[in-house]
């Protein structure tokens, strides 16, 4: 039994599809508007068939009729409602009449008779793009991993950026002229019994050996080892100018106050913008595990940190306990919401500093010590012919020889190499800091695939919440989780049928994309930028 008649457009070039993976947030009105703009045919004396059978005859020519793609019709048994569906066939039925079979556009007939409710959405596009405000897992591939720019050294640049420090057991003069000589020998809050004397020349670095040596004082020499400059020039300073043996032989001495604190340095690493090259749209490709950092020691220790784990740009604390070839860690300093005391066990402890080694001469050290014996032991043993009652030349000649054998036994030893000759380190020679902050990200290639993906269809957000489906641009992807309901029927006076209602449930559990201009359905390549 027919219907009563209604209205009904036929329309071209309409982008939704059956399958509901695009669809429109435009009202009942916005969508007569859109359908009326690319009608080719209508009327108002059709009929329609049966609820159920989707099926109308309108008097259209069969040929007019399939350029349509869909239609839009008033059914009278809902008064001024009007319906929204996909053809699915044209039937010819004489040279003016065509047969129309359709499906009903549920998401469009019914847009306005809903109202979203929360829901456990999987997927969708979000308000809020921060760099690390969404970091779950997306369980995508990620390839290998390249080198995201340039490396951050800290700790120390090169070699030429050390002090070589003088550890000495005792100073002499001219050095304790130093109006830091008297001071106690703590730094960093540790006791130590050697006076450190920090030389940038290793002219004056000799010089002072030397002097040590021709001052008899050659064991007060304990260790000599790298400083990286930065720490010392965060000390406070006293740089102090002595002259050892002749005005031509000065040498520069830096002094650092003794402390109770440990002396630390501070190193900024700048986020990145982009990933190899490649600037993505979506912020979560910022994070990882699609860019991060690792932190070296240049010995073999490395550790990984994730930007959005930092409040800021990522800051690190460089500390130093000084002491022969330093104690050396650095730790993060705005890192995982925590203070100093709780991200120092996430540090990274640095490479010892090369224990260099020096020579010192034997014998003119044994010389300078033992001067004034040797001359009152010749003395001696020349005066005994004339007071021993049996003068021998055979006492004279042995005690004159005995003192020339212990010169050249002391002449004949080797000069002596101390500390340790196998502890410099080779990254140290080669100019490698005592940490590197390596980036690191994805492949171009699949950080295009991934933002693209991103792009079509948002972020995996799994919460309890109202879906978004605007505060986009251009369109907003929504997904909600299986048996779940996007929404409920408002309280007009037409209600959204509960067929109606599981069919728009199902479509929004495959997910679907909502576009906010129906021209634009598709262009994935608009800047589908936060409201």
């Amino acid at each position: 039994m027919a219907l009563r008649t209604g209205k009904l457009i036929l329309a071209r070039g309409i982008k939704l599809d059956k399958s509901y993976k695009n669809t429109t947030d435009y009202s009942e009105s916005s969508m007569v508007s859109l359908v009326t703009s690319k009608a080719v045919a209508s009327s108002s004396n059709c009929s329609f068939l049966r609820q159920g059978e989707n099926v109308i005859e309108i008097e259209v020519p069969y040929g007019t009729a399939l350029q349509a793609n869909y239609i839009a019709f008033q059914n009278p048994d809902y008064s001024n409602k009007w319906f929204f569906g996909f053809i699915d066939e044209v039937e010819y039925v004489s040279n003016k009449n065509s047969r129309i079979h359709f499906t009903i556009d549920e998401l469009s007939t019914w847009f306005d008779y809903w109202n979203p409710r929360p829901c456990f959405v999987v997927r969708e596009h979000v308000n809020d793009d921060t760099v690390g405000a969404h970091t779950l897992d997306e369980g995508v591939s990620l390839g290998e991993f390249v080198f995201n720019g340039q490396a951050t050294n800290f700790g120390q640049t090169s070699v030429d950026d050390c002090y070589a420090c003088l550890g000495v057991s005792e100073l002499i003069a001219p050095f304790t002229s130093n109006s830091l000589s008297n001071w106690q020998t703590v730094y960093g809050g540790i006791f130590s019994g050697l006076q450190y004397m920090f030389f940038n020349d290793f002219l004056y670095l000799q010089r002072t050996i030397d002097f040590y040596v021709r001052s008899g004082k050659a064991e007060a020499i304990q260790t000599i080892f790298y400083v990286p400059y930065e720490f010392i020039s965060n000390s406070s300073p006293v740089v102090d100018t002595y002259t050892v043996t002749s005005s031509t032989n000065e040498v520069e001495v830096t002094w650092i106050e003794p402390s109770t604190s440990p002396i630390s340095v501070s190193q900024t690493i700048t986020r990145p913008s982009s990933l190899a090259g490649y600037t993505p749209k979506n912020n979560k490709l910022l994070t990882y595990p699609y860019c991060f950092f690792n932190v070296t020691n240049n010995v073999g220790t490395e550790c990984e940190y994730r930007y959005e784990d930092f409040s800021g740009n990522p800051q690190f604390n460089v500390t130093m306990a000084l002491c022969p070839s330093m104690s050396i860690k650095a730790s993060a300093s705005n890192y995982k919401n925590g203070g100093t005391d709780q991200t120092w066990g996430e540090g990274i402890v640095g490479a010892k500093t090369p224990q260099c080694s020096w020579v010192t001469d034997y014998y003119t050290n044994w010389l300078t010590q033992n001067a004034v014996n040797i001359g009152l032991s010749a003395a001696t043993t020349l005066a005994q012919p004339f007071v021993s009652p049996t003068p021998t030349t055979f006492g004279l000649v042995g005690a004159v020889t005995s003192i020339i054998g212990e010169h050249y036994r002391a002449r004949m030893v080797p000069d002596q190499v101390h500390g340790n000759i196998n502890s410099g380190d080779v990254s140290f020679s080669n100019n490698k800091s005592c940490f590197t902050a390596i980036p690191k990200c994805i492949k171009p290639e699949y950080s295009q695939t991934i933002d693209d993906y991103f792009t079509m269809f948002g972020y995996k957000v799994s919460r309890l919440k109202y879906p978004n489906q605007t505060g986009r641009t251009y369109w907003n992807f929504v997904q909600i989780a299986e048996g779940e309901s996007i929404g409920y029927s408002k309280d007009n006076t037409i209600s959204v049928p509960s067929a109606s209602m599981d069919i728009i449930n199902n479509a929004y559990q495959r997910g679907v994309t909502i576009w906010h201009n129906h021209d634009n359905i598709g262009n994935y390549s608009l800047n589908n930028t936060i409201v």
